[in-house]
């Protein structure tokens, strides 16, 4: 969350970063409306409720997101993106949660080919 939350800064989410990270394009890409709703409820000072609507009218519901402003920032984001994730059909969610997995495999994959070029040098 706290990544998601650093891709508000246009030099953090550039290009040229996102090209570095796997995970921080990912987010890009698929997390930005979580981070828009986010800013939504930044906007209204957390008091005042947000609406998260599927494909149809129907498939709709309000949400207060800590009106008492008790939790960090982080906290608020992960509850808009969880609120937002709820929403998605089964088939988005699958498919988000196995680009997730498959994401943070080639994360340490990374990881563990920098620490071995490390103790080569």
């Amino acid at each position: 969350m706290n990544l998601l939350y650093s891709l508000q800064c246009q030099e953090f989410s550039s290009q040229r970063n996102r090209r570095i990270s796997p995970l921080r394009a990912w987010l890009s890409a698929h997390a930005s409306s979580s981070l828009e709703k986010f800013q939504q409820l930044e906007v209204s000072g957390y008091q005042k409720p947000l609406v998260f609507q599927a494909e149809t009218p129907m498939r709709k519901f309000v949400a207060y997101i800590d009106p008492e402003d008790k939790f960090s920032v982080a906290d608020k984001l992960s509850q808009v993106n969880y609120a937002r994730i709820m929403l998605m059909s089964s088939n988005q969610l699958c498919f988000c949660l196995q680009v997730s997995i498959l994401i943070t495999q080639v994360e340490e994959m990374i990881l563990s080919l920098e620490s071995m070029n490390k103790y080569k040098s």
